[in-house]
């Protein structure tokens, strides 16, 4: 039993250390991708105002270059509001329904408990226990 539970555990670790390895690679790949980004972003942007330069002057280049990212902003706004919204109407549908399946269930153990009171104990307790693990479950 002992030698199973030191070749569970060494393989654990070596799970645990390949996954933590292959986080620190990704994490390191992912930053230097947003490096490019960034670098290729702002190359993007200096290649408009020299463009736009050329037609309306730098002043105005400029401020056109201003108005777009800032209406490029409200867009990320809006898209946000609608999804924090989304979200908040189905938390809402989910407490909904947790309500409803508790109401249910507590209807359900009344007509029992008249019924047959020591079964309804153990009833009770049997759906305080699945309503306790179907809840832990919800990230709201």
């Amino acid at each position: 039993m002992g030698a199973l539970v030191g070749l569970l555990s060494g393989v654990a670790a070596t799970n645990f250390t390949l996954v933590l390895a292959r986080l620190k690679r990704n994490a390191v790949l992912w930053a230097v991708i947003g490096l490019f980004l960034v670098t290729t972003y702002v190359l993007l942007v200096t290649a408009a105002a020299i463009a736009l330069s050329e037609t309306y002057g730098p002043l105005y280049a400029t401020l056109i270059l201003a108005g777009v990212s800032f209406a490029l902003v409200l867009v990320v706004l809006v898209i946000m509001a609608l999804i924090s919204g989304r979200e908040k109407r189905m938390a809402l549908e989910r407490r909904r329904q947790s309500q409803l399946q508790s109401n249910v269930a507590m209807a359900g153990a009344m007509a029992l408990f008249q019924k047959r009171p020591l079964a309804a104990a153990a009833a009770a307790v049997v759906i305080g226990g699945l309503l306790g693990l179907t809840r832990g479950r919800n990230h709201d």
